[in-house]
């Protein structure tokens, strides 16, 4: 796995950047928190970000899918925050 480091807070603990995870078997890249032990967040690279920040806590809202693959939208400091609602 190749890891590079951006210029992104992670938007879960506000740590003050996300690395690029590549993995060497040619899965999808995802972003994780450089506070890994601490924080656990990952994102896929490509994953969209909502405009409009969480109602409940004011956090970054991201595109995620469930188990299923069905997209919805959840705050990025889950499971902090309990915000989640289906895509249309």
């Amino acid at each position: 796995m190749t890891r590079s480091s951006t210029d992104k807070p992670c938007p879960r603990c506000g740590a003050k950047s996300l690395a690029i995870l590549v993995p060497s078997d040619g899965g999808v890249p995802s972003y994780a928190c450089d506070d890994a032990a601490r924080c656990g967040f990952t994102l896929p690279v490509g994953s969209r970000r909502r405009a409009a920040p969480c109602p409940h806590c004011g956090g970054v809202v991201l595109e995620r899918r469930d188990a299923a693959g069905r997209p919805h939208w959840t705050c990025a400091r889950a499971p902090g925050c309990d915000y989640r609602v289906a895509m249309a």
